[in-house]
């Protein structure tokens, strides 16, 4: 597929690494907005341009289901000036700016005429996280209320991560967590950074309806891990008291064959089967 063209959205303090680039419908006529955060166990040699998201905004805005506009966000990584909190927070600022895209007025005109007929447009913003990438999206889901959180293989469990040794060089989530602090902090130091950066640990329960994507053939982050944070997270949604005004439907889905980067290949089975789960969630 033709790769669609895009505006590109300054965020923070505009720097190299805090941009989102969005696609729109030529109608401008969105129903919802996919927010893509791209994985890359926080590392700057993976970015938005070949992080193995580039097949989702050509096959998103195609769809006929709904009328799908698509954020791609970049944001800090570790070795430039990103790392905990500070890519989290990039993250959370980018989709700050693509929610204030949508609520814009061209004109004084325009924004005064729909203030009088006090019409205001009902836009879905559904977030895609992959790997590190779907830490950040269960991250900002923490934080804004969105109509779906697709945790794609994410670094759930950033002590885990550490103690099974993740990613090529075995040590992303202890560089993700130190970022520009001290490496010789003491264990018990690191630890806590680990755990106050994990969604299993400081995230629970999630506040928004949540779908947790596995591949069985994911050799980057294990599905069982996967799996037990997705265990967590439905039994953390359960004990909520049912007063409780939003919807935290949890759904895991295990898809057999599919590995770490197959399962945003919009060409495969996989995606497809993903797609069309996360449809029925909306």
């Amino acid at each position: 597929m033709r790769y669609p063209p895009c505006e590109v959205l300054r965020y923070g303090n505009e720097e190299k690494d805090q941009y989102v680039r969005l696609h729109r419908r030529k109608d401008n006529d969105e129903e919802a907005v996919f927010i893509i955060i791209h994985g890359g166990f926080w590392k700057e040699n993976y970015s938005v341009e070949n992080a193995g998201i580039d097949t989702l905004a050509p096959y998103i805005l195609s769809s006929k289901e709904k009328k799908f506009a698509v954020a791609e966000i970049e944001y800090r990584r570790r070795e430039s000036g990103g790392g905990w909190p500070n890519s989290c927070q990039d993250m959370l600022m980018a989709v700050e700016k693509v929610r204030a895209r949508y609520f814009e007025h061209e004109d004084e005109e325009q924004q005064e005429q729909k203030n009088k007929e006090k019409i205001k447009k009902s836009i879905q913003f559904i977030l895609l996280g992959h790997s590190a990438g779907g830490h950040g999206a269960l991250f900002v889901a923490n934080y804004f209320q969105v109509a779906l959180c697709i945790a794609v293989a994410p670094v759930a469990d950033l002590l885990a991560a550490h103690e099974r040794k993740l990613s090529d060089d075995g040590d992303a989530a202890m560089r993700f967590v130190l970022a520009d602090r001290n490496i010789n902090r003491a264990k018990e130091s690191l630890e806590s950074l680990l755990i106050a950066a994990s969604p299993v640990h400081s995230m629970l329960p999630l506040k928004c309806p949540t779908l947790i994507v596995t591949g069985l053939d994911d050799h980057d982050v294990p599905p069982e891990m996967t799996h037990e944070f997705a265990l967590k997270a439905k039994q953390a949604a359960k004990n909520i008291t049912s007063n409780v005004d939003v919807q935290r439907t949890i759904e895991f889905l295990q898809i057999p064959g599919a590995d770490h980067f197959s399962l945003l290949d919009a060409s495969s089975p996989y995606w497809i089967t993903l797609w069309t789960t996360a449809l029925k969630l909306l």
